[in-house]
């Protein structure tokens, strides 16, 4: 790149890449919560499955966003801190803080268990949304850069 502010605005500030595979990542952590909880009879133990796989996702979507050009340009980033951060960890921990507890007994940043998870479902479907709209984002950009080079 020449370094002309036109190439500067065509740098990829994601890889599509990273987007699809953590699309991927992210629908079997959904689906490997809930055959946690369809197959596991332990509610503590398919809890601990599902949120393993949660972290996993979490992670790996921190992780790639991080490694990118301009990670605080990536929706992955901030949905993926807030779902790590601000959802995964805090709901373990307060399950593992209460075992002997019943889910719907528990408060997660002062909101009831049930409640919490129901807007932890919807956040997912948000940190699922990003990711298509980054990868989106990648490949609009990838296009411009080969046809810029042409």
């Amino acid at each position: 790149m020449s370094g002309r502010k036109s190439d500067k605005a065509l740098e990829v500030p994601i890889r599509l890449r990273d987007c699809i595979i953590g699309f991927i990542i992210a629908i079997i952590g959904g689906a490997l919560a809930g055959l946690s909880f369809s197959m596991i009879s332990s509610r503590l133990l398919a809890g601990a499955v599902a949120g393993a796989g949660f972290l996993i996702v979490g992670g790996y979507l921190l992780r790639a966003s991080l490694k990118a050009k301009s990670p605080y340009t990536w929706l992955t980033f901030y949905t993926s801190l807030i779902h790590l951060f601000g959802i995964s960890i805090p709901m373990l921990v307060v399950r593992w803080q209460h075992p002997d507890l019943h889910f719907s007994q528990l408060e997660v940043w002062g909101i009831s268990g049930p409640e919490f998870h129901l807007y932890s479902m919807y956040f997912y479907r948000v940190l699922l949304l990003g990711l298509v709209i980054d990868g989106l984002r990648a490949w609009w950009v990838g296009r411009l850069q080969k046809k810029s080079q042409a």
